[in-house]
Parts: structure tokens; C-alpha cells; sequence
């Protein structure tokens, strides 16, 4: 049995306008369940980016947003304690909040294991 290969989701590298904010959002496919295992984000300086998450059926998956400085280009991927599950065909809402007088571009990614729903 082959092992799982390292997967990712993202949204399209995105301008985030200047003071404003952007929803993009991840469709997860319809194959196979999504364990998600770490987080990625183009690197800005503190406070440039926040992010916040949440899937569709409205279940927010972090209480305030989060500095994308703090897991972004040099510094470390947030990496979960441990795995977040999505089942297969979900959709996660990632809400994108520029607080700086210019605009923005950024990249938000989604590294995990695509987990087959029929199990193989």
C-alpha cells in the first residue's frame, strides 16, 4: 500500500486592498477527506496580514485572527498539534484582513494528506 503524498490547498496568490478584506475560499475535493497538518503564508511584517478561518457551515476554526507574519516565509509554518480533519467536498472560507494603507498581495496554503474516502 503506497503512503499518502504531502498535498497542498491555497488560495491564488491575492491583492488584499488597502485597510479592506477578501474571502477567498478552498473546495476541498470530493475524492478523499483532507488532513491538514500545516499552514503556510506569503511573508508580510506584524499586523499586515490577519487571517481568520471557517468552514461553510459557519464553525469558525480560530477565535481571533492570526498574524500571517507568525507562520509565513522565514519563520515556521503553523504546524497543528495535531491533524484537522475536513471531509471530502468541504469548503473553507479564508478571511483575508489587510490593516495597512496600501494594497496587499498574499498567498495562504494548506499542506496535509489527501485521506481516500473508500479508504486506500
Amino acid at each position: 500500500m503506497l503512503k499518502p503524498s504531502l498535498f497542498c490547498y491555497a488560495i491564488p496568490e491575492t491583492v488584499v486592498p488597502a485597510n479592506g478584506q477578501i474571502a477567498p475560499q478552498i473546495n476541498f475535493a470530493n475524492d478523499s477527506d483532507f488532513e491538514l497538518v500545516e499552514i503556510r503564508a506569503t511573508q508580510h511584517t506584524i499586523n499586515d496580514i490577519l487571517m481568520q478561518l471557517s468552514q461553510a457551515s459557519g464553525e469558525i476554526l480560530s477565535n481571533v485572527p492570526i498574524d500571517t507574519f507568525h507562520f509565513a516565509g522565514t519563520s515556521y509554518p503553523i504546524r497543528l498539534p495535531s491533524p484537522v480533519i475536513f471531509p471530502a467536498n468541504t469548503q473553507l472560507n479564508v478571511l483575508l484582513i489587510n490593516s495597512t494603507g496600501g494594497n496587499l498581495t498574499s498567498q495562504i496554503q494548506f499542506w496535509g494528506y489527501k485521506k481516500p474516502v473508500n479508504g486506500y
